[in-house]
């Protein structure tokens, strides 16, 4: 039998209906004895029920009988036709005597037929299936929703070995009677025709279990071969160990009983935590059993041992093995009496569970009167659950008056108005325990989270006694942990699924406190300074300042609290009740949704897309303000301020020094402003924004915004406004100009948004460069940024397979990438990364549609081309994307795509032979035969000082690498290395590979392409390269120049880690490679042009790192 439980299993999950392995095996196993009473249709009913009432609803994908029932049908009638096919066709060819004279060329010919009909079964199975119960369309949990030939290939193998098996069972009931011997199993054909045949007949014939009908065949068939008797004594012997093996399993007898019918009003379940209560568990299971003899119960006692160090679990052993009704839990240390009690509630199979301590002080006597209270026909009853009230308790003061304090303090909170929550002795219903979840010590408070559920509870004044063997477990702590207890009952009842509710009316008071603070202060500021009569406000002398600040803080974080909160509970409560439904009119089982209102999961993830876009929206929330605050804090060492402060301190001196010489009035006005000048000159300390490589591209925003040329001489005549990424030819005017050695498309597209600036706010950057540089860079990278995370988000949507691996990924996009590091200053890396992303996602778009896009191929064109436009090997990706799309969509790519390409490159072109006329940008001028032709080498002239050009004698770690091999150790795998700074990306080699094996044709082409990208940027920097130009990348935070393919390989992490999280060492990896990435890509703060980490280590170390 067990094939055929294994291929009905398969059914179930191919009609949408999956159920646990072990839950499967049993109810088919139990279904058997409906063949025997009353009959074969009972088969179907014991099965359904016995699946639908053993497994919780989402263990099922929601309950469907009929769907269960018509998988039942399903299996039936294939094992029921192979079973036909090999009777007829044995019999054609084994059978002897007179049956086989008058079936075998019936038989063989009903064979053939059947042979003939195979490819048509599936497709007309399935038609009577879905006018009997369709199958539930769930796209999300990946099951197949319809029958296949493969499954019923599975199905007709599965029968197959369950008929073999049957005649190797015929064979050894043959040889327990001695009409067969060992060798007999020659005969298998025999064997299996003795079973196949007579079984297949009894469920034409529909008597039950084919009684009779079994018997004449199984006789007919092996009499000419063994004789009358030994045929008789074997088909006798078939039957009963049929039986046998259909019903008897470990512990079978008792658990097939169980589904027997019986008075259920009258089963109770009692589960009793212990804990070194050796010397009571005799005398409580004795009294237990008194009780229920006396009034007539269906006991199950279930003993938890929570970790015991005596002979409890001893005692409880004998007892179980002693008496069917008891039961047995061993945890393997002390995890708590809540943990104790859900592990015997969900081994509980009465409707009515009663619980209480071990210690003997709970009476047994005195349950009759807490199931009096549940009992709906009794006057005083109704109540789903009772709880004892130990009015006279046998404890000494110190706990009975800590006790009472507690209940009068849970009674008013939680308005369950009970005298004695803390009491051991409960019954409840099973409906009611289904829908409270313990944890930590909550068990003292089951009536209050039932009765938060809507169940009615109620309390029995019962008798308690004094304890008489050992004792107790329990310490003055208890009280304190009980009321911290009390607040999170508290808060879960009240607001466990509105957790905004609360944190955010505190949020919302204190934001908005401080929020009235700021206005008032700011009407006072300018009433102050507008007002006649009123003393000037400085506000950073007042305190109130401070504080309105400091609630408007806190109050945000309350808010964001109470949103992650929000979130955090939208999560878990997927699979939580979200409400309690007493009773239906008509009865009946709605698919998906069972009565607590709880709804089935789908697929592999858990969460709704929509829930995921939020998660996805907050960690690009999270990383966009973390490269604000980057921005914001790039002046944390001001210069200018500090430069200010020193001129004004020396011009203070000055002046005492003057005055103490008689100068005065005029003259000393005149001296001090002579003085200013030159101070201001002597003691300029200011660096805008870091480093000599950012003032490059800033000096030629302002060259075209302020002179309306490209050239960026007269900048250099400013104290601290030098750059070593310049080079030098020939201007318009026929005279030696220096340059920004970058492509002039970004800066030109900048330099408008400048000149707009300047014009609105009356300065420029080098009276004011972090108030405009701010202005610039929050708006540019900070949307360049979630530009990035948005399209690398659609991209893991995509490739995904689950929650945990998307959010791996869409974590590693937000914080484990070194883009993050480049968002304060003013670079191409972010640009090109993030309109990589965008065409990406857009790619993807397009290939996985069969409409017309137009507009999205032109946007697509554009994004593509601007990656390429500030990243040379972009162009890589470019091609990549235009020749799948050419395959795919010819037309529309030739017309949209390639006009969005082309505009960017006749931009590209025609600035860069505008700034330098040459349609060449300025890293093409590099001859080593052509003077002219060589921008790089030169020397200039700067404050009255000729220096060489920076290219001529490039220094430590921008010193070329001699050997390409140490250059691509330390690229890859060293100093600089993009696997030995950010290892995560080792994940998306592994998911590139099980890309390029996938079935899904897109996720194939992005992984060829990814790969191709991938090695042509490879060759291209490692192996490509010149002597001269093998350098890391200058002071930074690692191999910047293929920082752009980040994207790319993001969206290959999903896979892998759904690989991973299959085993807690592969995610333990995973997340290892995710904490080094954001180590690194955290290490710069907010100056990017800094030695990574692994290089100072190593530097420090010894190794000699070119610095």
């Amino acid at each position: 039998m067990a094939p055929l439980a294994w291929f009905w299993r398969r059914a179930l999950t191919a009609l949408g209906q999956p159920a646990p392995f072990g839950a499967a095996i049993r109810a088919f196993y139990v279904s058997q004895l409906g063949k025997y009473v009353p009959g074969k249709a009972s088969v179907v009913l014991i099965r359904t029920e016995r699946l639908l009432t053993s497994t919780r609803a989402s263990e099922v994908g929601g309950g469907s009988a009929r769907v269960v029932a018509a998988s039942v049908f399903y299996e039936t009638l294939t094992h029921m036709a192979v079973g036909a096919l090999l009777a007829a066709a044995l019999t054609a060819l084994v059978a002897q005597g007179e049956l086989a004279t008058r079936l075998g060329w019936i038989g063989l010919s009903v064979a053939l037929a059947a042979v003939c009909l195979t490819p048509t079964l599936p497709p007309v199975f399935g038609w009577l299936l879905a006018k009997v119960g369709p199958a539930r369309p769930d796209a999300a949990d990946g099951l197949t929703t319809k029958l296949t030939y493969g499954l019923s290939g599975q199905g007709t193998l599965a029968s197959a070995v369950g008929w073999l098996l049957g005649g190797v069972s015929v064979w050894l009931a043959a040889v327990s009677v001695g009409a067969a011997d060992w060798a007999g199993l020659g005969r298998l054909p025999l064997w299996v025709l003795a079973a196949a045949l007579p079984v297949v007949a009894g469920f034409v014939s529909l008597l039950p279990a084919g009684v009779l009908v079994r018997e004449g065949l199984t006789l007919g068939l092996l009499a000419p071969v063994l004789g009358e008797g030994p045929a008789l004594a074997t088909t006798l012997a078939v039957r009963v160990i049929w039986v046998v093996s259909e019903h008897v399993r470990p512990n079978g007898v008792r658990r097939f009983m169980s589904v027997l019918p019986h008075n259920a009003d009258q089963a109770v379940s009692v589960v009793v935590p212990v804990m070194n209560e050796e010397a009571s568990l005799r005398e409580l299971h004795r009294q237990l059993t008194a009780v229920a003899d006396s009034e007539g119960y269906d006991l199950q006692v279930i003993f938890v041992d929570d970790g015991s160090t005596d002979a409890t679990w001893r005692i409880i052993q004998q007892l179980a093995d002693a008496d069917a009704a008891v039961q047995g839990i061993r945890f393997r240390r002390n995890f708590g009496k809540a943990a104790a009690l859900r592990a015997g509630f969900a081994t509980a199979t009465a409707p009515i569970v009663v619980t209480m301590d071990g210690d003997l002080q709970d009476d047994p006597a005195e349950v009759p009167k807490l199931l009096a209270r549940l009992d709906p026909d009794s006057p005083d009853g109704g109540y789903d659950v009772a709880s004892g009230w130990k009015r006279l308790r046998k404890d000494p003061w110190h706990k009975r008056w800590p006790s009472l304090v507690f209940n009068a303090m849970v009674s008013r909170l939680t308005k369950v108005k009970l005298h004695d929550h803390n009491c051991g002795l409960k019954a409840y219903r099973r409906e009611a325990l289904e829908e409270v979840q313990l944890y930590g010590e909550l068990h003292r408070f089951v009536p209050v989270l039932c009765a938060a559920q809507g169940y009615r509870a109620t309390e029995v004044e019962v008798n308690h006694r004094a304890r008489e063997h050992g004792h107790s477990k329990y310490g003055v702590t208890r009280i304190l942990k009980g009321l911290l207890d009390l607040i999170t009952v508290k808060f879960l009842t009240g607001y466990g699924e509105r957790p905004q509710h609360v944190l955010g009316g505190v949020g919302l008071l204190g934001f908005g406190a401080g929020g009235v603070g700021l206005v008032y202060l700011a009407v006072r500021w300018v009433v102050s300074r507008t007002v006649p009569g009123f003393e000037p406000l400085h506000l950073h002398d007042t305190a109130a300042l401070y504080y309105s600040l400091a609630l408007c803080l806190v109050g945000s974080q309350f808010l964001s609290v109470g949103l992650l909160g929000a979130m955090i509970t939208a999560f878990l409560s997927q699979d939580r009740p979200h409400y309690s439904i007493a009773e239906r009119r008509p009865r009946s089982v709605v698919m998906g949704v069972d009565e607590r209102g709880s709804t089935a999961r789908t697929g592999v993830g858990t969460l709704d897309p929509r829930a995921r876009w939020i998660v996805y929206a907050t960690l690009i929330a999270a990383a966009v303000g973390q490269a604000a605050g980057k921005i914001m804090a790039v002046d944390s060492v001001d210069y200018r301020r500090l430069e200010q402060s020193r001129v004004s301190q020396a011009l203070d001196r000055e002046r005492q020094r003057l005055v103490a010489e008689g100068v005065e009035g005029e003259e000393l006005r005149t001296k001090l402003a002579d003085r200013k000048e030159e101070l201001k000159g002597e003691l300029r300390l200011r660096r805008p924004f870091l480093s000599a490589n950012d003032r490059s591209r800033w000096m030629a925003i302002r060259a075209i915004a302020e002179t309306g040329e490209p050239y960026i001489d007269p900048f250099l005549e400013e104290p601290t406004w030098d750059t070593i990424d310049m080079v030098q030819h020939r201007g318009r005017d026929g005279e030696l100009h220096l340059y920004s050695s970058k492509p002039p498309l970004l800066i030109t597209l900048l330099a408008g948004p400048y000149w707009v600036l300047t014009e609105v706010t009356g300065t420029t950057l080098g009276e004011s460069p972090y108030l405009l540089g701010r202005l610039i860079l929050l708006p540019l990278n900070c949307g360049a940024l979630a530009l990035l995370l948005f399209s690398s988000a659609r991209l893991i949507e995509r490739f995904g397979v689950g929650d945990v691996d998307r959010l791996f990924a869409m974590t590693v996009a937000a914080f484990g990438t070194q883009l993050s590091a480049f968002t304060p200053v003013l670079n191409n890396h972010l640009i090109a990364a993030a309109f990589s992303a965008l065409a990406c996602d857009l790619w993807v778009r397009l290939l996985d549609s069969d409409e017309p896009l137009p507009n999205l191929s032109a946007l697509a064109g554009l994004a593509a081309g601007f990656a390429a436009a500030n990243e040379l090997p972009a162009l890589a990706l470019t091609a990549c994307i235009g020749l799948t799309l050419l395959i795919k969509r010819p037309s529309e790519t030739l017309k949209r795509f390639g006009a969005g390409v082309a505009l960017v490159g006749i931009a590209f072109f025609a600035t860069n032979y505008w700034a330098h006329e040459s349609v060449r940008p300025p890293y093409a001028h590099r001859s080593a035969t052509d003077p002219d032709d060589n921008w790089y080498d030169y020397e200039y002239t700067a404050k009255g000082v000729t220096r060489d050009s920076y290219w001529r004698d490039r220094r430590g770690i921008d010193r070329g690498e001699p050997s390409k091999a140490v250059y691509a150790f330390h690229a890859l795998v060293g100093h600089h290395g993009v696997l030995s700074l950010t290892p995560v990306w080792l994940l998306s080699l592994v998911g590139g590979a099980m890309l390029l094996a996938s079935r899904d044709p897109t996720q194939r082409r992005f992984a060829w392409a990814a790969l191709a990208v991938t090695a042509a940027c490879l060759v291209f920097y490692l192996g490509l390269r010149p002597q001269s130009d093998r350098n890391y990348g200058g002071s930074t935070s690692g191999f910047r120049w293929l920082f752009w393919l980040a994207p790319v390989w993001i969206a290959s992490i999903p896979v892998a880690v759904a690989k991973l999280q299959r085993s807690r060492i592969g995610m333990a990896i995973a997340v290892t490679l995710l904490a080094l990435s954001v180590l690194s890509a955290s290490y710069p703060t907010w100056n990017p042009w800094t030695h990574p980490w692994l290089h100072e280590l190593m530097e420090k170390a010894g190794f000699d790192v070119l610095g």
